[in-house]
């Protein structure tokens, strides 16, 4: 397993941000060397030539990356092992290598043209490997050996470009050597460094493999969608124009690579605490971001301003004095890349945030705005209508950044009220914990929510009618949950159950669409479903309700704060859905997993009794949990289903807010003491109206 990362305190953010920022910096000024000799011993056209290799490689290769390496440097529970990332990345980097050459080929590149297109390619893909290390030692916060490779590599990189296009004036030699140069790189310091920290044995668990890339995948989309969003420009400028047009605007696009890594190392420094402020600290979270988004925002300026200043000369002594008229679309670049700073702090916070899915539209969107502003500005106002395609693109990632940012931080608000002081277990009632805090003694703005839940049969419903009905004879505030989230709809249309469970299906569905704050657990959720469940059906029937339950858990803690909310079968129950199934009994790693994942209400009310009444009470209903099922596959099911509850409440994550109600009884008033017993416990034996809301 890989190591731990440093303590908080160990290495300074300072140190970190210096060693990332001298490594960054170095190599970015060894890439503009390389391009710098290739511009001074070659020609414009050259220079095109190798854009253009650089512009269809780069998509693929970012693609199969699936930004593995900023995946990493955030996981913060290390919920893979170095090796799965390993495998990925090395099966990943193959593919990409695989795609470029067809697709090299289909488009009818030929002979030198081919020959450097697969030369950039290997050269991208030393890299790419490279780079997953680095993830590993970002995530131990070890900025000094990441610093020393990326000098290693841009210094070499600029040695044998220079040497071999000095000697030889061939391009494709050059880039090969540069290549070769990289994977030695690879293999002399970057490797060994990795296996000081971990095993870099790959892994060949299928399963995890197939976990993490799923996991992966809309970050990867995002990060290919980016590069191929970068280089649409690019591919504009060389279909309306010419290459020496292409080799201009990639030399003036080149400049702001240096520019860019500052931001670029602190991104590499603040991701990892980032990623454990979220978690612990949601208010050290927005400081940061703050602090990330101004420095963006002044590097930004800085870059406008040198550009508008000194433009036609750095042009001349950077490149030559041939490039000096194209000083304005320098100036309208370094607006774009301003605007890019801002929305790459964001970025980390939001990726730090674990928002990755919705960062996949907002991709798309910006492909589609610089596709569609490249086409309608290069051909007729030339290099400063990409320049004006980019400022577009820049300006609509930012705004779409910053929405996602806020909801963001908005949902984890949610989610900060303390909870209510853990409980030890009881067996039955009324001997709850002496001397406990009542759970209505709380602070903050979050609704208190209360989950009832147990075995199919076991009586919550009932529980839950008689709760409320207690409530309602001491004048005590509750609800439930379709009472809060579906308020305004008339009540005969929510009345029935089908209409009540279509309405909070579609609520439900809608809140994990917008939100998707679980993507994990519903990842996990749709594995076991998948793996377990004999019938489709009643899979795709299980995942619904899992979807529905945490749309249902994430309405309600944004919702303000009132009174008490009682949730029949909330998160907690939708173990049921995604552990409990006819074929196999639950398993014990599922449910550590399970309870690792889950959004927990602030209490959990089991309600349990008797298997053989369990078993009665489920042969007697109209409404039974799996239908078309024969008797033996019910009974069979609800054993799974009583184990699993037995296992998962004495879970050391459950049963610290978890309270034990049972009810064993065949008459219809078996629940009415415990549930009296149950909002004595909850609001203390005179609880009252004005009592109660003023707790909350």
């Amino acid at each position: 397993m890989p190591g731990p990362p440093a303590p908080e305190g160990a290495r300074s953010l300072q140190r970190n941000v210096a060693w990332a920022l001298v490594g960054n910096l170095g190599y970015s000024a060894c890439q503009w060397g390389v391009l710098a000799c290739i511009a001074k011993l070659g020609t414009a056209a050259d220079v095109g030539l190798f854009a253009l290799g650089l512009a269809l490689t780069a998509p693929v290769i970012t693609l199969t990356n699936l930004n593995l390496r900023l995946l990493q440097a955030t996981d913060a529970r290390e919920d893979y092992p170095f090796s799965v990332y390993f495998s990925v990345k090395l099966l990943g980097t193959a593919l990409g290598l695989g795609a470029i050459a067809a697709m090299a080929l289909g488009l009818g590149y030929r002979g030198a043209t081919l020959s450097l297109i697969l030369a950039v390619a290997l050269a991208k893909s030393f890299e790419a490997v490279s780079e997953l290390v680095f993830g590993l030692l970002q995530r131990a916060e070890d900025m000094r050996r990441i610093a020393v490779s990326m000098l290693a590599k841009g210094t070499v990189s600029v040695l044998a470009v220079g040497v071999v296009l000095k000697l030889t004036g061939n391009l494709v030699l050059a880039t090969l050597a540069m290549a070769v140069c990289w994977g030695c790189v690879l293999a002399a310091y970057d490797l060994p460094a990795a296996v000081r920290l971990t095993s870099i044995r790959p892994s060949l668990v299928l399963r995890a493999l197939g976990g993490l890339t799923w996991v992966a995948l809309p970050l990867g989309c995002v990060a290919g969608l980016g590069s191929l969003t970068f280089n649409v420009p690019r591919y504009a400028i060389e279909a309306s124009i010419d290459p020496p047009a292409l080799g201009h605007f990639t030399a003036l696009a080149y400049l702001f690579v240096a520019g860019n890594q500052p931001l670029l190392a602190l991104g590499m420094a603040v991701s990892p605490r980032l990623a454990r402020h979220f978690v612990t600290d949601p208010r050290a979270f927005r400081r940061l971001t703050l602090h990330t988004t101004l420095i963006a925002g002044g590097l930004g300026l800085v870059a406008v301003a040198i550009s508008a200043l000194c433009g036609r000369a750095l042009l001349t002594v950077a490149y030559a004095p041939e490039y000096a008229e194209y000083a304005p679309v320098l100036v309208w670049l370094a607006v774009a890349t301003g605007i890019a700073f801002l929305a790459t702090a964001l970025s980390y916070a939001v990726t730090a945030a674990r928002r990755l899915p919705e960062q996949l539209p907002i991709a798309l969107l910006s492909l589609a705005v610089c596709t569609l502003a490249s086409c309608l500005l290069v051909p007729r106002y030339g290099l400063l209508g990409a320049a004006w395609a980019v400022l577009a693109t820049e300006a609509t990632r930012l705004t779409c950044l910053a929405v996602v940012y806020g909801a963001a931080t908005a949902a984890r608000a949610g989610h900060t009220s303390p909870s209510p002081r853990p409980r030890p277990m009881t067996r039955r009632p009324p001997s709850w914990p002496a001397g406990g805090r009542k759970v209505t003694a709380r602070e903050g703005p979050a609704r208190l929510l209360v989950e009832i839940t147990g075995c199919s049969g076991s009586g919550k419903s009932t529980l839950l009618k008689e709760v409320l009905h207690h409530c309602a004879e001491r004048g005590v505030r509750v609800a439930t949950a379709p009472q809060v989230l579906l308020r305004g709809i008339p009540r005969p249309i929510v009345s029935g159950r089908f209409l009540l469970n279509l309405a909070l299906d579609l609520r439900g569905l809608r809140e994990t669409v917008v939100a998707r704050q679980y993507f994990e657990f519903l990842a996990f959720a749709k594995s076991v479903i998948r793996r377990d469940t004999d019938w489709r059906i009643t899979g795709l029937n299980a995942y619904r309700s899992v979807v529905r339950k945490l749309g249902v858990h994430a309405a309600l803690s944004r919702s303000p704060s009132g009174q008490p909310v009682l949730v029949d079968e909330g998160t907690i129950h939708s173990a049921h859905n995604i552990l409990v199934h006819v074929r196999n009994p639950p398993r014990p790693e599922d449910i550590d997993a399970f309870c690792r994942l889950v959004p927990m209400p602030d209490l959990v009310v089991q309600v349990v009794a008797p298997l053989e009444v369990v078993l009665a009470r489920t042969f007697a209903r109209r409404d039974p949990p799996l239908r078309g099922r024969t008797r033996e596959e019910t009974e069979r099911f609800i054993r799974h289903s009583y184990v699993l509850w037995d296992q998962l409440m004495t879970h050391e994550l459950l049963s610290r807010r978890t309270v034990r109600v049972t009810c064993d009884g065949d008459s219809p008033g078996t629940c009415r003491v415990p549930a009296g017993e149950l909002v004595d416990f909850l609001f203390g034996p005179s609880a009252n109206t004005s009592r109660v809301a003023s707790r909350l």
